[in-house]
């Protein structure tokens, strides 16, 4: 996604825990790398500003982080749910409630989720990872008819199993 976004001449900037990763991929764009914890809602909070701050305003957010479950739901930690939850659910709601305001201000915007078929769908052992993808979808299907009369625009993208 990134290397598209800056072959159509967007300014990209990435997001993700793993600097040196994250790094490389700026690079090969052109762009801005930013380190954030998405557990960490302190982080969570702060990482549009920091991008707006340091780049410029954000035309585009592609929700794109996600953690799977990998057991049956009763013998899955109590803080992976949490974790799945967290990165899944709780940071694209978060990060899409910081960039918002400055899209509406500005009059453009795009937001994208990465969501998936798990979402319409219950597996076994992906009981959270459905739940969390459920919601996104229901989110946004909610947050579309609150900016039908905005010039905000949304994409949401639900595969199915990905190696």
């Amino acid at each position: 996604m990134a290397e598209s976004f800056a072959a159509a001449g967007a300014t990209v900037s990435v997001a993700a825990r793993s600097i040196e990763s994250l790094e490389t991929v700026a690079r090969s764009v052109n762009g801005r790398a930013f380190a954030v914890d998405l557990f960490d809602s302190e982080q969570v909070d702060a990482l549009i500003g920091r991008v707006e701050a340091e780049v410029g305003p954000i035309d585009v957010l592609v929700n794109n982080a996600g953690l799977e479950t990998e057991s049956w739901f009763h013998l899955e930690s109590s803080e992976r749910v949490r974790q799945v939850i967290r990165l899944n659910l709780e940071a694209p709601l978060m990060l899409t409630r910081a960039v918002l305001p400055g899209m509406l201000e500005r009059g453009r915007g795009h937001l994208v989720f990465t969501s998936s078929v798990a979402g319409s769908a219950g597996f076994p052992g992906l009981a959270t990872y459905s739940a969390t993808k459920a919601g996104m979808n229901n989110f946004l299907a909610a947050l579309r008819i609150e900016l039908r009369d905005t010039p905000i625009h949304s994409t949401l993208v639900a595969p199915g199993p990905v190696d």
